[in-house]
């Protein structure tokens, strides 16, 4: 065939398949409605101070010309936290998913070649990402005709974010190519990621004492950076030194996108690669096996150093009652617990190192109670996407491995079997609770007048030195406490029924971070915007009244405040903030327990009056021990 007749054959079937299948489902257009919300909202929140001038009639709409530069970079790096974010999600399963159903063998031997399943994939998920850019642009046309923006820079903003879905996307679909399930993808996309953002520098500082930082060519491309959001904001920052024309600027901009086209062509053709041989690869929980590796380690460390001394000597008994509960605490990774003991230490050890040298280096005291204050926020972070994966995964995994029908068949209910099932996640989170009760334990004394002194005040994390009184310091103890036990729990059920009723496990996953991010951001967003900007005058008359207690509709929100300021500035009646955080969140955790529970039947597929709704365990009232004993 001649070029224009193989250009007519062209049908993209796999790619038409894919956008297909995406626009029939409801979903598609829920996430494009939040979406847009979500950027509506953080551009609002981030020129809220514009807004509010405009809503108060300070100052005329023509007055405020030459701000649109502030909004068009709000927008902007909103696109490029949301691309990084949510993207690798998007498209770490696009081949995963034909593995866990066995469909990517049917795939190969079709007359699609290689490289065709992988451009195809890869279009199915980047073409819906750029309708995600296209909504912004009547707010984009809003800030430039807002003043204060060059053109060449409205063009470099939509340039480097096609280079940063492309880049991204390209990693994605080369983890999902090379790993077997869509959880080892999923990780295997950001763990890249993270270090692509740091081989380099750490490299040329520790080995080659920071040579390619002071060359030429260090100093134009920025470490070789590969991730377009810092080559943006290093042009942005340089952008009043283009004084050679737009051609001069054109070919400055392709030369240090270069190091990022090439990657994308390398992943590209690793995901080629990758394709083929790794087709028919054994899935595999990337947890164990890392868990595994540790523990060969561990045990030859252990013979060689300790003669073989084992501490705690797990039973292999099986069960008499509660059989899916020693399942999961018997049989999971993160159930086990010899593993659960691994991620203790692993978390536990960095937090009291330094704590210990906080202790030891008093001249240094508020850098690391500062370092202390911030290793306490990533636990929390490190805490709560563990809670989340595993809960979410409890069933999931169950349908993925279609396992779950093996499941229903124990004479147990459906009520009884989640409550087991949830057992090893109630170890996980004793688990991650310890190192911050640490965290609180220590914060705790570094408040009290033993450890400041008679003439010290604490210095909170943005530098404000406070005098602490008992009650403070029993306030923050408290509320530490309480929170950490109620946003543990919700955090646990509100995963456990977004999974309850997913379908897949990426499903799961995707849709358990988004709830959560979501549920954190968009009411304190809500939040800031109305009081700030809608009902300003009214703060402005009752400032000091306890008018940021309304920020208490984001779970995250008390976190920050206990930790980066007094707790006073939500409120002066000592515990109201605890008060109402635990009640709120108290009454969620209740009510999506009370949904799940009730729902238990249903949802696992039992009918509500099929023979789920009537089994019960054995020895419990109404059961027949005699009719399990003929069973």
């Amino acid at each position: 065939m001649t070029f224009l007749q193989r250009l007519r054959n062209v049908g993209l079937p796999l790619l038409m398949k894919e956008l297909l299948e995406q626009s029939a489902r409801p979903r598609t257009y829920a996430v494009r409605v939040a979406y847009a919300l979500l950027l509506l909202l953080t551009v609002a929140f981030f020129n809220a101070g514009e807004l509010q001038a405009i809503s108060r009639g300070v100052a005329s709409f023509a007055g405020r010309l030459g701000v649109g530069r502030e909004i068009f970079s709000s927008i902007i790096w909103f696109h490029f936290v949301g691309t990084y974010v949510f993207l690798p999600a998007l498209v770490s399963g696009v081949l995963t998913v034909e593995k866990e159903r066995n469909t990517l063998g049917l795939l190969l031997i079709t007359r699609l070649g290689p490289w065709t399943i992988i451009i195809e994939k890869f279009a199915s998920r980047i073409i819906p990402m750029f309708t995600f850019l296209l909504i912004s642009l009547p707010l984009m046309s809003f800030a430039y005709s807002m003043g204060g923006m060059e053109t060449h820079m409205l063009l470099l903003g939509i340039w480097f974010l096609m280079l940063s879905v492309l880049h991204v996307g390209s990693i994605a679909i080369m983890a999902s190519a090379f790993f077997s399930g869509s959880m080892a993808s999923f990780l295997g996309t950001y763990l890249l990621l993270s270090l692509g953002a740091i081989a380099i520098p750490l490299f040329d500082a520790f080995f080659l004492k920071s040579a390619i930082a002071h060359s030429l060519i260090g100093k134009s491309l920025g470490y070789f950076s590969l991730f377009p959001p810092i080559l943006f904001g290093m042009i942005r920052s340089d952008i009043s030194s283009w004084t050679f024309g737009p051609l001069t600027d054109a070919f400055r901009t392709f030369f240090i996108s270069v190091p990022v086209l090439i990657s994308i062509l390398m992943n590209l053709t690793l995901a080629r690669y990758f394709l083929v041989r790794r087709a028919d690869i054994a899935s595999t929980n990337p947890v164990l096996s890392l868990f595994k590796w540790f523990d060969s380690i561990t045990f030859w460390a252990n013979d060689r150093f300790a003669r073989g001394v084992v501490l705690v000597k797990e039973s292999h008994h099986l069960p008499e009652f509660d059989p899916v509960a020693w399942r999961e605490t018997s049989k999971r990774s993160l159930g086990q617990f010899r593993y659960l003991v691994r991620v203790l230490v692993t978390l536990l050890f960095p937090t009291l190192m330094l704590m210990w040298v906080a202790c030891i280096m008093p001249s240094k005291t508020e850098f690391f109670q500062t370092a202390v204050i911030y290793w306490t926020f990533a636990l929390w972070i490190i805490s709560a996407l563990l809670i989340a994966v595993t809960a979410c995964n409890l069933i999931a995994s169950e349908r993925s491995r279609q396992t779950l029908d093996v499941l229903l068949t124990t004479p147990i209910g459906s009520r009884d079997l989640i409550l087991q099932k949830l057992g090893g996640v109630r170890r996980l989170m004793f688990v991650c609770g310890t190192p911050l009760l640490c965290c609180l334990a220590f914060q705790t004394w570094r408040r009290t007048p033993f450890a400041l002194g008679p003439n010290e005040n604490f210095v909170y994390n943005w530098g404000q030195h406070q005098p602490v009184s008992t009650l403070q310091c029993l306030e923050y103890m408290i509320t530490g406490g309480v929170t950490i036990i109620v946003l543990f729990h919700l955090t646990m059920w509100l995963a456990f029924w977004i999974g309850f009723r997913a379908k897949s496990t990426s499903k799961a996953i995707l849709s358990t971070l988004g709830a959560i991010v979501a549920w954190c951001i968009l009411p304190m967003v809500v939040m800031i915007i109305l009081l700030n900007v809608v009902l300003g005058s009214v703060m402005s008359q009752t400032e000091g009244s306890g008018t940021m207690c309304w920020h208490l509709v984001s779970p995250v929100f008390l976190v920050m405040v206990m930790e980066s300021w007094p707790l006073t500035m939500l409120h002066w009646v000592p515990f109201f903030p605890v008060i109402v955080n635990s009640s709120l969140y108290g009454a969620c955790w209740y009510t999506i327990r009370f949904w799940v529970l009730n729902d238990a039947d249903r949802g696992l597929g039992r009918s509500d009056q099929g023979r789920g709704s009537h089994w019960t365990t054995p020895g419990s009232p109404g059961s027949d021990n005699e009719s399990y004993a003929g069973h």
